[in-house]
């Protein structure tokens, strides 16, 4: 709610082509602050046939640092790499429910002048017990 104004409606609209929707599960992207991350439940998180048709997440952050200290690992990461951005527990919580490889959703965290990419294919290794790691 806070991103729906008229110029970033017309932006979007002009530039990216992007259908402008009020439902969770019809977005093809979703523009999100930290308040409105505790529940991911109703955006789309694709299908095993279609997995790339999910919703992508752009989250705006005050920071990209100050939160704690998680090691991610995937695709395009050599070994692990430490990320510590401010996010609650629920928000990993409901990204680790939402996740079924090759379903999910992509995030990409923006803070400033600053941008850090979240795909789906990125395991999340410390804060909480994924259902991977449980198994």
């Amino acid at each position: 709610p806070c991103f729906d104004t008229p110029v970033i409606r017309a932006n979007l609209s002009f530039h990216c082509g992007c259908p402008i929707v009020t439902e969770r599960e019809l977005a093809l992207f979703a523009l999100l602050d930290e308040r409105e991350l505790g529940d991911l439940s109703a955006f789309d998180n694709g299908s095993e046939r279609y997995p790339d048709q999910s919703c992508t997440l752009l989250i705006q952050l005050a920071a990209l640092s100050g939160g704690p200290a998680l090691r991610w690992r995937g695709p395009g990461i050599k070994d692990v790499r430490s990320v510590d951005l401010p996010l609650t527990p629920a928000f990993w919580r409901e990204r680790s429910t939402r996740s079924a490889f090759p379903r999910g959703l992509d995030a990409f965290f923006a803070a400033n002048r600053q941008i850090i990419g979240l795909p789906r294919s990125t395991h999340v290794l410390e804060g909480f017990v994924s259902t991977e790691e449980a198994a």
